[in-house]
């Protein structure tokens, strides 16, 4: 019987972001469906070597539930003990049960921001029933629940998986919390509810009532500060609350006004004061210049909020400005309300806006460019040792595969769902305004925009990629695959029939030399 888990690999695979469960946007079958078949296939492979499976991040979406609890592991265990066997995640455990029943197999699961609630003792037992393993597989299923990530070998180049949630302070996990509540549940006492991050903060004070009238916006994931400006444009009423949203003192409803629960700590942990509404506040004032591009004119409180924004981001003392600006208005109190009316007062200026956030939040178009650089890449760069030659992370959604600076690996795995594959800034203006115009219709839903081809290619993209690293001779050779779905032979016998199978999009190589 397997005691430990190897400190070196033959082969390691990785997956993220499978959202399993998830409500928000609930699974496409179609995007999933050859999910158990290629861990089973896997498991398949040489039953000699030490293969390992690392399920990093975000295999199930236990996030915020319909009643607003964030992270509680009371609905994750209902959630697992209640799905039906024939689902898709009832075969995907079985699955899994099938890879650990080969030998030298080994199931790393990793929990991420929005399956957290794995951390749980009591849910990760009810997960080893569910699927159903003899001793020796338990022993070859090892949880990362804390963050800290996995280390291992394959070949002798060490590689590092990290979820990636951890440095994104709006996603990241109170481990502390965590720590506090297990402690709780087993001495039999009260335990607390759990303080949602400012990402499941914006889930249930805002997106779960725009979302019925929007659920394009479930495709913009992972939720950031960079998602609020959108959500003004499409909503001006919502301007009210953002002052509140993002100070952390949102006035909690009444039982009478609403059935979710009160939850009284936005600003989370690791996020610095003022870092998310300076963002904010920067991310209009560039959609402003944007619009005032075509819009030379204008208001005096335009002008005023304008020359005001400047200052302080110059640096100028609030209580300076204060006392010359002759105004009812404090600039060390600026309200967001005002700040954002003279933007989204007028028609064509909200059209405007509309398409610079997207803009933004679609990476310009450039989601899928497998190396460019993002700001997670970025952070992990500076948080981890470069020597280690490959650090796979997921979290982003992005897949990526690209090489730091000492000739180490990055590797996203991405995630298996569909995004929305839009680059605006090739539309012209009236293609453009068709689109918001579509966006914005009740009637909407995702089923109608899988069928809309702005750019002569479907609008709805699923992703689905596997990240491989493999030893050989010399070293490790890594490559990052995206899957190929299966093709029937046209009437005309043009295409021939192929088997959907992964095909590497990207590959690097890390070779090392032997005293």
């Amino acid at each position: 019987m397997f005691t430990s888990y190897p400190t070196e690999f033959d082969t390691l695979y990785a997956l993220s972001d499978l959202l399993l469960m998830s409500r928000h946007p609930k699974p496409n079958p179609a995007v999933h469906e050859p999910l158990p078949a290629l861990i089973e296939r896997l498991g398949q492979e040489d039953p000699e070597q030490r293969l390992a499976l690392v399920l990093n991040g975000n295999v199930f979406d236990f996030g915020v539930t319909p009643a607003g609890l964030y992270q509680d592991p009371h609905e994750a265990l209902f959630t697992l003990e209640t799905m039906p066997p024939t689902s898709l995640e009832a075969r995907f455990l079985k699955a899994l049960a099938n890879f650990l029943s080969q030998p030298n197999r080994f199931l790393i699961w990793i929990t991420g921001d929005r399956d957290a609630a794995l951390a749980y003792p009591s849910v990760q037992v009810r997960l080893r029933g569910l699927i159903g393993l003899t001793r020796d597989q338990n022993a070859r299923l090892i949880f990362c629940d804390d963050d800290t990530g996995f280390i291992t070998k394959v070949g002798g180049a060490r590689v590092l998986c990290l979820h990636g949630h951890e440095f994104d302070h709006w996603n990241a996990v109170d481990q502390e919390e965590i720590r506090q509540r297990i402690a709780a549940e087993n001495r039999g006492i009260a335990v607390p509810s759990a303080t949602p991050n400012p990402a499941a903060r914006l889930a249930i004070n805002l997106l779960a009532s725009m979302r019925l009238k929007y659920p394009w916006l479930d495709l913009l994931q992972p939720l950031s500060r960079d998602l609020i400006p959108l959500l003004a444009v499409l909503d001006p009423t919502i301007l009210p609350k953002l002052n509140s949203l993002l100070d952390g003192d949102a006035p909690a409803e009444t039982e009478s006004e609403s059935t979710t629960p009160r939850h009284l700590h936005f600003r989370y942990p690791h996020c610095p004061p003022n870092r998310d509404r300076d963002r904010v506040r920067h991310l209009f004032l560039e959609a402003m210049e944007q619009v005032r591009v075509t819009r030379p004119e204008r208001s005096h409180l335009d002008e005023l909020m304008r020359q005001t924004e400047k200052r302080l981001w110059q640096g100028e003392d609030p209580v300076s400005l204060a006392e010359t600006a002759d105004q009812m208005l404090s600039a060390g109190d600026l309200s967001l309300e005002c700040e954002l009316e003279p933007l989204i007062a007028n028609e064509n200026d909200r059209l405007l806006a509309a398409r610079a956030f997207l803009h933004r939040l679609t990476n310009g178009g450039r989601s899928f460019q497998l190396d460019l650089g993002d700001d997670q890449f970025e952070k992990i760069h500076m948080a981890v040792d470069p020597s280690i030659p490959f650090v796979v992370t997921g979290f982003s959604q992005r897949a990526r595969a690209l090489k730091r600076p000492s000739g180490s690996i990055y590797f996203n795995s991405g995630s298996w769902r569909e995004a929305l594959d839009l680059d605006v800034s090739s539309l012209d203006p009236e293609t453009f305004e068709a689109l918001w115009q579509l966006l914005n219709h009740v009637d909407t839903g995702l089923e109608r925009l899988r069928g809309q081809e702005p750019l002569g290619r479907p609008l709805m993209r699923p992703t689905r990629h596997l990240i491989c690293i493999r030893a050989d001779a010399k070293g490790a050779t890594g490559w990052l695959g995206e899957w190929v779905a299966p093709t029937k032979p046209d009437a005309n016998g043009a295409e021939e029939e192929r088997a959907g199978h992964f095909e590497a999009v990207a590959q690097s190589t890390f070779r090392f030399s032997i005293n």
